[in-house]
């Protein structure tokens, strides 16, 4: 709203203190001495055991792909689905 009169004019009292409260925070801040790389790697490792997390994620790909494949055959999607042969024996 900032830079444009008609839309501060039209705003409630309320509306126009909250818009003033926000402006004072959004101009006072000021950002920290910068990020803590040390600090989010002890974090991102502290997260989980990557050997449980991979063979686990594997094994839940496994079943979404053996249950995906499940459903297509039973659906008769794509060429999974079982097709008529065509036998023209002794003819």
């Amino acid at each position: 709203m900032k830079g444009d009169p008609e839309r501060e004019e039209a705003l409630a009292s309320g509306d126009a203190e909250l818009v003033g409260r926000l402006r004072g925070e959004i101009d006072g801040w000021k950002p920290r001495r910068g990020p803590d790389l040390r600090d989010l790697m002890v974090r991102a490792g502290a997260v989980r055991n990557l050997w449980v997390f991979y063979p686990a994620m594997s094994a839940v790909l496994a079943i979404v792909l053996i249950e995906a494949f499940l459903l297509m055959v039973s659906l008769h999607i794509g060429s999974l689905g079982g097709q008529p042969v065509q036998a023209h024996l002794g003819r």
